[in-house]
């Protein structure tokens, strides 16, 4: 994992311990760091080594020998500390009946739709008194639309607002398996994303 430090730097740690320099490769282990580097951890499917990298260069290559369960865990210990942009490439199932963000635009990770039910938080920011509903489309792995614009269920209310759309009473197409995109739209034409495999 990668820890950084009040003094904007950084050190990759393993087990609790940090590997030093000079590891395979000549990697990096600890070093600066500015705002908007990214970091990837990466595990290579073939042999299971991890590879640390900041901004596209390697940075180390871990010799400990890794499993392919793999979760994110992040802690920040820094006022108005934040993480943008994370990304995986494997499902991170939340626990069971959690809330799932919405994106404003899709991305790489996905959401496991148990049951083919999505469970999302959506804060609506306009105090509307009619209390309109959200709209969504669902799109196929090809990106072809297969529901559009239909109303959610239930209106919001203004503030925060817990969503639980079961596509097994709603829409009886979707492939156990398959891909697929959420789209979901508020009365001010503003739209948000989830990508989901339907489980």
């Amino acid at each position: 994992k990668f820890i950084t430090t009040p003094s904007i730097s950084y050190k990759i740690w393993e087990r609790g311990i940090s590997p030093g320099f000079n590891q395979v490769n000549g990697g990096i282990t600890t070093d600066v760091y500015n705002v908007g580097d990214k970091f990837v951890v990466e595990r290579d499917v073939a042999n299971g080594e991890m590879k640390y990298y900041k901004n596209k260069r390697l940075l180390h290559i871990s010799t400990i020998t890794t499993s392919p369960a793999m979760v994110v865990d992040a802690t920040l210990n820094s006022l108005n500390a934040a993480i943008d942009d994370a990304r995986t490439t494997f499902g991170c199932p939340p626990p069971d009946p959690a809330y799932v963000k919405l994106f404003r635009k899709p991305n790489s990770g996905f959401y496991n739709a148990k049951n083919k039910t999505i469970r999302f938080t959506y804060f609506e920011e306009y105090n509307d008194l009619d209390a309109q509903g959200l709209k969504y489309r669902v799109y196929d792995k090809t990106g072809d639309p297969m529901v559009d614009q239909i109303e959610l269920p239930h209106a919001v209310a203004y503030g925060d607002n817990r969503v639980t759309l079961n596509f097994s009473n709603i829409m009886k197409t979707l492939t156990i398996g398959d891909f697929y995109l959420l789209e979901v739209e508020n009365m001010m034409k503003e739209k948000w994303y989830l990508r989901f495999i339907a489980l």
